[in-house]
């Protein structure tokens, strides 16, 4: 199957060829100055022809242009955090943090700006401005719901969880993570901040853990488990190729399918692969009473950009618009002094070459047209039997 990635070596957008061999499935590309690059994206051939198959029954294409995910952009809105995590995919530095009045304008001026519905404003950790809660006001005056993704450290205080609150936060996302991701007392003072959200009456969208090893899965299901009827969904992720520090295990959407599944059958617990937005890099499950996210990103080698053809949008890089983890792999390559070649907007390859428009202005007629059509809700990608 024939699609468009990265160069591990010069971020530019290159040809890319998916193949299944000896059972996995593999990516090749090629760049005009770098040479050829291979790279494992799953490791079961099966569970790939499953998701596919699924997906062109489901009508992909058009299934993935739907309100929930393309109404969302995500804003960075400082570069600083107030912990160490290990495998931190963003590298935080100590930058100074862009004014209010900068966000605001950069919201108001993208690209999709009619159709985001909703703000996700983020980090690093969005909680060290000082000034969060008059932020929240104003980007709520462009007439956008705005949430907060947040380590969930401060939410601990509980006055800071009311100034939030007053502020008119829609709804909060945490990562939660391992106990052992950072520290026992850390991890004490998010679920405390847990506590409050609930006893403030606001909205927790989700709860995120990114496991350091496999070997953590166990104890995450049991806490999930815990803190079920708290939280809408429960999302389980394990680390790639992008921050700080690399897991030394290679895990795929399978393996963790797999890893659940055992669990699961070992508990007593139901065990059901979800109807939703599943691809390559996510799959919906019930585990139990508890509906989980189990996620893989890809990274700069594996990047499928046919697997990525919805928002959330974010411009973390200058000059670039695209799906939240394309920018989050450009921006690593930045961090980690990659030489990076911008795009202008019209140039970005998500938008030229996923999407397959002529035109920019073309593809934000074509999002704005079908999502009048599209339920928010999507059926039936991949359910069912476990295909292995």
């Amino acid at each position: 199957m024939n699609t468009q990635s990265l160069c591990p070596e010069c971020y530019a957008n290159v040809p890319a060829t998916v193949f299944p061999k000896e059972g996995k499935v593999w990516l090749s590309k090629e760049c005009k100055d770098h040479g050829t690059f291979t790279s494992l994206i799953e490791n079961d051939d099966q569970y790939y022809a499953s998701l596919k198959k699924a997906q062109r029954a489901e009508n992909y294409d058009q299934m993935q242009l739907r309100e929930d995910y393309d109404s969302v952009v995500m804003v960075e809105v400082t570069d600083r955090c107030n912990l160490e995590c290990e495998h931190c995919y963003h590298i935080p530095t100590k930058q100074e943090d862009p004014s209010i009045e900068a966000i605001v304008s950069k919201i108001a001026s993208m690209p999709l700006f009619n159709l985001i519905k909703n703000v996700v404003l983020c980090g690093a950790e969005p909680t060290v401005r000082k000034d969060l809660p008059e932020l929240i006001e104003a980007v709520r005056s462009l007439g956008k719901e705005v949430h907060i993704l947040t380590n969930g450290v401060r939410l601990q205080n509980k006055d800071y969880v009311l100034k939030l609150k007053e502020a008119g936060v829609a709804s909060i996302e945490v990562g939660l993570n391992h106990e052992s991701y950072i520290s026992k007392k850390v991890h004490k003072k998010q679920l405390d901040g847990l506590q409050n959200l609930r006893d403030q009456d606001v909205r927790l969208e989700y709860v995120s853990y990114t496991l350091g090893e496999m070997d953590q899965l166990e104890e995450v299901l049991a806490e999930i488990t815990k803190l079920q009827g708290t939280s809408r969904m429960f999302r389980v992720r394990t680390p790639s190729q992008i921050g700080k520090q690399h897991s030394s295990e290679k895990v795929f959407i399978s393996d963790m399918l797999r890893a659940v599944h055992n669990i699961a059958q070992k508990e007593g617990k139901v065990f059901r692969v979800l109807s939703g937005d599943n691809n390559l890099y996510h799959c919906m499950v019930r585990y139990g009473d508890c509906t989980l996210r189990l996620i893989h990103w890809c990274d700069v080698h594996s990047i499928d950009y046919q697997e990525l053809q919805a928002g959330p949008w974010a411009m973390f890089t200058d000059n670039t618009f695209s799906n939240f983890l394309h920018q989050i792999i450009l921006r690593d390559g930045i961090k980690q002094q990659k030489r990076f070649n911008g795009w202008s907007l019209q140039k970005d390859p998500v938008i030229q070459s996923v999407y397959r428009e002529p035109s920019f202005r073309s593809k934000i007629a074509y999002i704005s047209s079908t999502l009048k059509d599209v339920s928010g809700v999507m059926k039936g990608r991949f359910s069912g039997d476990l295909p292995f």
